[in-house]
């Protein structure tokens, strides 16, 4: 499973990046304040990696032009979308065009085969929000990849949301092709306590 660094903290990303670990980088409104995207644009000069990025607006209008202008960057940028139809009907013409679009903010399977139909090169499934109302994130990814796999949908599942390790450990299990992760629990997939253990022992 590939890892993607959730952050827009250039120095974090720039260090995990060094160590070899990262495949790719998301972003979201939060991340980047005021709608920055020549903040991402300016990830994307200096990593080489496209990075997912989101629009921070709901109006129909200012959506539509603000996916104009990540196509204008369409060799730089991911859209990032959420599963309504608006967005779809806006973002499937562009991806015709060749823009990579990453529909996040998906909770179900249905979401997630909408997402294929429409050609999304990634699903963001958010699996700490699942779990937070009592559904299983896991059974969910697992059911979106058995169909994708049988229908020979491209569409490349993400984890999102990963709030632990264990959510990462478990979402790569169920099938998920990605886990976009925040830099303070890429650096806990180190810890093992008998790793310690084995490294202070043979430093006696």
């Amino acid at each position: 499973m590939m890892i993607f660094i959730d952050s827009a903290d250039s120095q974090e990303i720039y260090s995990l990046i060094d160590s070899g670990l990262i495949s790719g980088i998301t972003t979201n409104p939060k991340l980047l304040t005021n709608d920055n995207m020549s903040h991402a644009l300016e990830l994307y000069k200096n990593t080489g990696y496209k990075i997912s990025y989101q629009p921070k607006t709901t109006n129909p209008i200012m959506f539509a032009s603000q996916i104009s202008k990540v196509f204008e960057h369409k060799d730089k940028l991911i859209l990032k979308i959420p599963p309504c139809i608006d967005c779809f009907g806006y973002a499937s013409q562009f991806i015709k065009k060749g823009l990579d679009v990453n529909v996040t903010l998906v909770f179900s399977v249905n979401q997630a085969i909408l997402a294929g139909n429409i050609g999304a090169k990634y699903v963001s499934v958010f699996v700490g929000r699942l779990e937070d109302r009592g559904d299983n994130p896991f059974e969910i990814i697992q059911d979106i990849r058995k169909i994708y796999d049988m229908n020979n949908i491209k569409t490349k599942i993400i984890a999102a949301s990963i709030r632990n390790v264990e959510h990462a450990q478990k979402s790569a299990v169920a099938g998920a092709h990605i886990s976009t992760i925040s830099p303070k629990i890429i650096r806990e997939l180190f810890n093992h306590e008998l790793t310690e253990k084995g490294i202070a022992d043979f430093a006696k």
